[in-house]
């Protein structure tokens, strides 16, 4: 990847469809998703397919803690907040 930016090969990015640089963006998020899902409901990590670990992850709701998901909800929160109260304020990082 750094060797990609040494020798300037982002132009090959422009050669892929948007369907595709959509669809790879997507999965990318879900995978994201549903690897921190069970930090913020307090559940052990699952390992496994995606489709499987979003099974278990959902069989598992009933265990949820609630300080961990209050906790997480709240930092969410205040990131997605920040920004509003002004510009200055790097919610991204």
């Amino acid at each position: 990847v750094m060797l990609s930016g040494v020798f300037r090969l982002g132009w090959i990015a422009d050669l892929l469809s948007v369907p595709v640089t959509t669809g790879f963006l997507a999965g990318i998020a879900v995978h994201i998703i549903v690897s921190q899902l069970p930090g913020l409901l307090g559940l052990p990590a699952e390992s496994g397919e995606t489709v499987q670990r979003i099974g278990e992850i959902a069989s598992s709701l009933h265990l949820t803690n609630p300080w961990s998901l209050t906790l997480g909800l709240g930092v969410f929160a205040i990131v997605l907040f920040s920004e509003l109260i002004s510009a200055r304020i790097p919610g991204a990082l």
